[in-house]
């Protein structure tokens, strides 16, 4: 939508802003989509004026010294908390391809173990959670313990004999923070430190924001999805005109900086896009972008190894509370080819009329799922493809690519971090500098040489939502329950209708209507069925 300011806000901000001059309930659902769009679109038109210069292309150093890095002694998030399902059922994950599984115990805690049995190493995930917390193997029956991982119960176990000590199974330490469960990757180890947070304390202060959480697996690896979400320019392009995207008309030059601390960062300093290889460290970087001709800026941060995080505050006034506007999206490394996101947006209740929470709260959870999914879907047909260039040539990304001051400056110093932990990651990442070799697994699934082009049916993108989505999603999940029983329910009556109103001699027109009635709904259902299926596909090609 278009902006109504000459001075820039954060764009979730600017949506809000519009709310206190027009209640129209369109402009208020736009508000709470949820996606990433909201994040970096400007306020307003852009001041009347010349245009900015062409951008030049980054000057980026192409060596940079190493850094110590160990991506085991890590947290990862695995899903927000309510996602994790209610036992019986545990739920099967990985991070770099390593097979876990967690469950909730008798006590509602997250448990986490290596998701395979030492008797004959069947998945655990296959199992079920028995009524004291331990998690059982379907296959023979063995059980374990969720916080030792020993074994603590063998049907098929001869009389007298004991349980060998060796039958455990690895056990991974978690973390519920901020509503996301988190898991530390050194097994059977101890943490040194707990999961990271927001700056706005979403435990202490959840009560006073409105947040939405909304999660996806993608089939690409995670570096792509970092380098994605860290690129406000593609929004306005790729995501024009879609609930919660941009216009294209909109799309503009920014000025971006990087910085190790937010100290060195002030309006008043001049816009300087900085990439010399001191400016990042092992924990990421921290930076801030805003429009060309703009004042305000939104500070980004990534925090290693995959978060994502924007933030933009208006200070409290005498007439006006304070306004904090930000986004958490954690890009999960699942494995080669495959990701996870957790997309998290926030804003102070606050700074908002009640009148425009309520209208927000209309919109059920499921629906706002339905359209981050295509907004994530506009993109993945774009990320593999890139995905896939870099394996058919082995090459790295300084070679091929022309990155702009004016669009790529977090991208490009993402890729310059990834070169200098590249020794340390668990297989050759897709640096500024480094790329895998053609003996080398590049991080994408499939067969090389000869794998599909991505207009092709069978390429990677083409990957049902229902598996994406709503496998890992109880809102969603709930939901299309709920549509496929007012189908069958509707066809039920559909049936029962049309025979009555043959049966019946007289008075038919009641009997008539019920039945075209529940026809619709049946009709309606299943066509609402399909959008828990179906990707977005951007040129309507249809199976």
């Amino acid at each position: 939508s278009e902006a109504r300011h000459s001075h820039t806000q954060h764009p979730v901000a600017s949506a809000v802003m519009r709310l206190f001059r027009s209640a129209t309930t369109s402009v208020l659902l736009v508000v709470h989509r949820g996606s990433l769009a909201l994040l970096c679109r400007s306020v307003g038109p852009r001041p009347r004026g010349p245009r900015a210069a062409p951008a030049a292309t980054i000057d980026a150093p192409l060596t940079a010294e190493p850094l110590a890095y160990d991506w085991r002694a890590q947290w990862y998030p695995a899903g927000f908390v309510v996602d994790v399902p209610a036992p019986p059922e545990p739920m099967a994950f990985s991070i770099f391809d390593e097979q876990l599984v967690l469950w909730r115990d008798s006590r509602d805690g997250i448990r986490c173990v290596e998701d395979r049995c030492p008797h004959r190493l069947a998945a655990l995930s296959q199992g079920a959670v028995e009524p004291d917390g331990s998690l059982r193997c379907f296959y023979h029956g063995w059980q374990f313990d969720g916080a030792t991982g020993q074994c603590s119960k063998i049907p098929q176990l001869a009389e007298g004999a004991s349980i060998p000590r060796t039958a455990r199974a690895r056990t991974y330490p978690t973390f519920v923070r901020e509503g996301i469960a988190w898991v530390w990757l050194v097994p059977d180890g101890l943490p040194t430190r707990d999961p990271p947070a927001t700056v706005d304390d979403l435990d202490a202060r959840r009560k006073d924001f409105q947040i939405y959480d909304y999660a996806i697996d993608l089939p690409y690896d995670h570096t792509w999805l970092v380098e994605n979400l860290a690129d406000p320019a593609h929004i306005p392009i790729s995501h024009d005109r879609t609930e919660g995207g941009g216009r294209r008309e909109l799309a503009e030059a920014y000025d971006m900086e990087i910085h190790v601390s937010l100290s060195a960062c002030s309006v008043e300093s001049p816009p300087v896009l900085t990439l010399a290889p001191q400016e990042t460290t092992s924990d990421g970087f921290v930076g801030r972008y805003k429009g060309a001709n703009k004042t305000s800026w939104t500070e980004a941060r990534f925090e290693a190894p995959g978060i994502i995080r924007y933030r933009t505050t208006r200070p409290a006034t005498p007439s006006k509370p304070e306004m904090v506007f930000g986004a958490a999206l954690h890009c999960v490394p699942r494995g080669r080819g495959l990701s996870r996101l957790l997309f998290r947006t926030y804003f102070t209740k606050k700074s908002v009329p009640r009148a425009a929470l309520w209208l927000l709260s209309l919109k059920p959870q499921w629906l706002r799922n339905l359209n981050s999914c295509k907004v994530l879907e506009q993109d993945v047909g774009l990320i593999t493809s890139q995905e896939d260039a870099i394996r058919r040539t082995h090459r790295p990304l300084a070679t091929d690519c022309l990155p702009l001051k004016s669009t790529d400056g977090f991208v490009v110093a993402y890729r310059k971090w990834l070169d200098r932990v590249s020794a340390a990651w668990p297989h050759v990442p897709v640096g500024w500098t480094v790329a895998p070799s053609s003996s080398d697994e590049s991080g994408v699934s499939g067969e090389a040489p000869g794998f599909p082009h991505v207009s092709h049916p069978s390429h990677r993108s083409r990957l049902s939502r229902i598996h994406n989505h709503v496998a890992i999603s109880s809102a969603s999940r709930g939901a299309l329950r709920n549509v496929v029983r007012a189908r069958d329910a509707a066809l039920v009556a559909f049936a029962l209708s049309t025979v009555a109103t043959a049966a019946a001699s007289t008075a038919t027109l009641p009997l008539a209507c019920a039945a075209l009635a529940s026809a619709a709904v049946a009709g309606g259902a299943a066509k609402l069925e399909r959008c828990f299926y179906r990707n977005f596909d951007r040129h309507k090609w249809r199976p």
